[in-house]
């Protein structure tokens, strides 16, 4: 066997009367290995379960931090502060929980987007701004959106946005779904089920979820309640 460039050679090779057997000059003259690119890759990872998925989800909103100064996001042409970061913090820095809300980030607890590389702890320790809520995607601020927020707690190892989201999970039934399932709305929003509520006749009256929202008092990885007639706009998915 010959490693070559990410490809595995089998060769067949003759014994020799000891048993023993010898890596012929032609077979060694033909491995020709690359080098390897200083470049970073994404590699590709074995997707969570749906209970470690929403167990995942879960550290993320729980996730605490410090704030500093050099962590605030300026408000301009290409980024914008979450509502409840847009203030200057305490000299010695202020305490938060849950990774903010960040337009095309996958910074998760053990996760990081392409052009970072770096979870969302080391990049606030590095300086990164918290968030960004503008709809530019920058390198200078580290969190997740919400399909950054599901990527990661699923660990897919890569990024997908809502309108590829069909490409790891498949469309389910609403009485099919159960907690650490998805509701996505292609182009535009997905959140993780948490459970549903249910009024005294058995009738689905509200969901709560978790997710990656700039809806609320503050952008973030949270949890967060919808009406049952505003989650039937989204499509019930489950893992592949």
């Amino acid at each position: 066997m010959v490693l070559s460039n990410n490809t595995v050679n089998f060769y067949e090779l003759n014994g020799t009367s000891d048993k023993k057997t010898r890596l012929t000059k032609e077979i060694a003259l033909a491995y020709d290995p690359k080098p390897i690119s200083d470049k970073k890759r994404e590699v590709e990872v074995a997707a969570a379960s749906r209970s470690t998925a929403f167990s995942r989800a879960y550290d993320m909103m729980g996730v605490q931090w410090t704030y500093k100064s050099a962590n605030r996001t300026p408000n301009n042409s290409v980024t914008t502060a979450p509502a409840h970061l847009d203030y200057a913090p305490s000299s010695s820095g202020d305490t938060k929980n849950g990774i903010p809300y960040n337009w095309g980030g996958m910074n998760g607890v053990d996760t990081g987007t392409s052009g970072t590389y770096i979870n969302f702890t080391s990049g606030i320790s590095n300086g990164k701004y918290a968030g960004n809520i503008s709809s530019t995607v920058t390198s200078s601020a580290v969190g997740v959106d919400c399909s950054g927020f599901v990527s990661a707690a699923y660990n897919f190892g890569t990024k997908y946005g809502t309108s590829t989201l069909n490409q790891v999970f498949t469309n389910t039934t609403w009485s099919s779904l159960v907690q650490g399932d998805i509701a996505n709305k292609s182009g535009f929003h997905v959140w993780i089920l948490d459970k549903f509520s249910k009024n005294s006749n058995g009738e689905i009256m509200s969901v709560s979820t978790y997710e990656a929202t700039t809806d609320g008092t503050e952008d973030k990885a949270k949890s967060w309640a919808r009406t049952w007639t505003d989650a039937q706009t989204y499509t019930p998915m489950t893992l592949k």
